[in-house]
């Protein structure tokens, strides 16, 4: 059974944090959803600690997600060939799931979560352009 610890700070926009501890791994992962920003920015979100399974499939999720690796990096997975991701990288809108595999160690993990909408103002190119890519 898994443990969740959450710490919260109480300010106009929530910080949330939970510690994981369960048989998939144990893990810190904290979020911040801007009030201020959230017209562009569904979350920012900092994941820390190892995993238990190395594997995971990501599905179609209607986001784009700007990822930065603190330490060891994720790799993509196709077809049993592991590709790293680079240090800093922008996930597309994507139509099928894939699948990635995390470090043999613990990690750290930054992300913000564009909305689609306003992501083609930040990035300043057609979402058409990172659609089923990570960049």
């Amino acid at each position: 059974m898994a443990r969740v610890r959450n710490d919260q700070s109480v300010c106009s926009c929530a910080v949330v944090s939970q510690r994981i501890d369960s048989p998939f791994g144990c893990w810190t992962q904290t979020e911040y959803r801007p009030a201020h920003l959230a017209s562009v920015v569904e979350r920012i979100s900092h994941f820390h600690g190892p995993v238990a399974h190395a594997h995971e499939r990501i599905f179609p999720n209607g986001v784009v997600e700007l990822i930065v690796h603190l330490d060891h990096r994720y790799s993509l997975v196709t077809n049993d060939r592991r590709e790293p991701f680079a240090d800093v990288c922008i996930g597309g809108l994507y139509t099928s799931a894939f699948v990635i595999e995390a470090p043999d160690r613990a990690c750290r993990v930054l992300s913000i979560r564009l909305r689609p909408a306003s992501a083609f103002a930040v990035l300043g190119m057609p979402m058409s352009e990172l659609t089923n890519i990570t960049a």
